[in-house]
């Protein structure tokens, strides 16, 4: 399976672009000569290209990556210094920040970041919201926000400590120091390190792999993993114990191990979209 053809939905704009070949399909920021910074219209057709995705039950699974020599240079501050004379006009800008990315944390399908070129800042925040890292031995990546004495509101601080552990992440926010692609690789920011070229391939590769899954089976490992990790193991082992039963007597299962008894390929459900699929919801 070939990268995206970068024709946009019919959504009214192409600052970020969403294409679909069977069940993958890629969302590219695609503003190349800003390097891909995102201003509010770039926040807001994320969240709703990822609503697109959740219901779309041929979708199972998704890439994010950028057009041009960037994945992301963080936000468009030409575009947000205007909103900083009005607070309830900057404070909006953050409350829809957060919830596209938010959104795509939650995205019902695997999401893979296929990351090249200039990573700063919000892009890096933009990798942590994805469920997988591919990283090109290209990247010059790090968080920027403390070069400019900005506060990192677009997780920065919160995801990043849950990812690398807290002095790291001080660090990386607190220096604005760059980070070499073989750092971000030993200390969990990213899956895969690989030549430049090989990142769009090897991420069509892992999305076309884990979409060969259970949907349902994906969507659970996923939910738990995310909304459950603040509880002990005790707790999370009781927490789960409902989804497992749940999925455990669902059709995915069931042909799994006929498949396994008859030595065969397992066929898996269709994905079913929307929030009828799962009752329970990431918390906010």
């Amino acid at each position: 399976m070939s990268g995206p053809d970068l024709s946009p939905l019919d959504l009214g704009d192409d600052k970020v672009l969403l294409d679909k070949r069977g069940p993958i399909a890629w969302l590219t920021l695609n503003r190349p000569d800003k390097l891909n910074a995102l201003d509010l219209e770039s926040v807001e057709l994320i969240a709703r290209f990822t609503a697109d995705v959740n219901t779309d039950p041929a979708v199972r699974a998704l890439i994010v990556t950028g057009a041009g020599r960037a994945f992301c240079a963080g936000g468009d501050l030409a575009a947000i210094r205007p909103l900083l004379a009005d607070p309830g006009q900057f404070g909006d800008f953050l409350t829809r920040w957060n919830d596209a990315f938010d959104s795509l944390e939650q995205c019902r399908v695997p999401t893979i970041a296929a990351v090249d070129g200039i990573t700063f800042a919000g892009g890096l925040e933009l990798t942590h919201v994805c469920d997988f890292v591919v990283l090109g031995d290209d990247v010059t990546i790090g968080d920027q926000h403390a070069n400019y004495g900005i506060f990192p509101a677009g997780g920065s601080i919160q995801r990043l400590a849950r990812i690398i552990g807290a002095r790291r992440a001080k660090w990386v926010v607190m220096s604005g120091a760059v980070i070499t692609p073989r750092q971000a690789l030993d200390w969990g920011l990213a899956n895969v390190l690989c030549p430049a070229d090989d990142v769009l391939p090897e991420a069509t590769r892992m999305a076309e792999l884990l979409a060969a899954k259970s949907a349902s089976l994906n969507w659970e490992v996923k939910r738990g993993l995310t909304e459950d990790l603040h509880l002990s193991v005790r707790e999370a082992m009781a927490a789960e114990r409902p989804h497992a039963l749940g999925h455990a007597m669902g059709a995915d299962q069931r042909a799994g191990i006929q498949a396994f008894a008859e030595r065969a390929e397992p066929h898996f459900l269709a994905r079913q979209p929307g929030p009828d699929e799962h009752p329970a919801q990431f918390p906010k």
